[in-house]
């Protein structure tokens, strides 16, 4: 945001976690301090209905800022650059690589969002989508096999693990608001690495 505000007029501070600036905003809030904004990533709370009611807070429209940069001029920009035109054609164009990315990433985002919502209580944080993202397999059985690896799991939970993922899938949640950016864009860079 730096070259859309000029910097002698307006202060830009990264708190790196929502809940940072939650913070922050409530104490400038308190003290009147005028002209007081925060940029926030939505996260999972459009699916929560946890929606941030503020109007010193602007939120991504997808789940976070970074999908919301995933757009399609900005995608095909990119992929313009980066990978095989006619790869890309065969794999749906720009629009069906976006589409297709975020539904193979469905049962993950499904997994995170129990993880938000504190049902799954190990970390999922430390499980990077482009490890395995192009292996061939069921992305349930390639995502749990990673949390065995990392030792965030053992193999006996795969069982209830598998069945509460495919349970948040009949949900059928927004992908744009199940989907973090991160992930998006690791499995993106795994794709161009193997496929496009």
């Amino acid at each position: 945001f730096f070259p859309f505000v000029n910097q002698s007029e307006c202060s830009i501070v990264c708190t790196h976690s929502v809940r940072k600036a939650e913070l922050a905003l409530r104490l400038l809030n308190r003290k009147k301090v005028s002209g007081v904004l925060a940029v926030l990533d939505a996260d999972f709370t459009r699916i929560t209905g946890a929606r941030r009611i503020d109007s010193n807070v602007v939120c991504s429209s997808g789940h976070d800022l970074d999908l919301d940069w995933a757009t399609a001029v900005n995608l095909a920009r990119y992929l313009n650059e980066v990978s095989d035109e006619s790869k890309v054609r065969a794999a749906g164009g720009v629009i069906g690589i976006y589409w297709n990315i975020l539904k193979l990433l469905e049962p993950i985002s499904c997994a995170r969002f129990l993880n938000c919502t504190g049902e799954f209580k190990f970390k999922v944080s430390n499980i990077e989508v482009g490890r395995f993202f192009c292996k061939s397999g069921k992305m349930i059985d390639l995502y749990i096999d990673e949390l065995i690896s990392c030792g965030n799991i053992d193999e006996s939970d795969r069982p209830w693990i598998s069945q509460r993922i495919n349970q948040e899938l009949a949900a059928k949640h927004d992908l744009v608001q199940l989907t973090n950016g991160h992930d998006f864009f690791s499995a993106l860079g795994s794709c161009l690495m193997s496929s496009l």
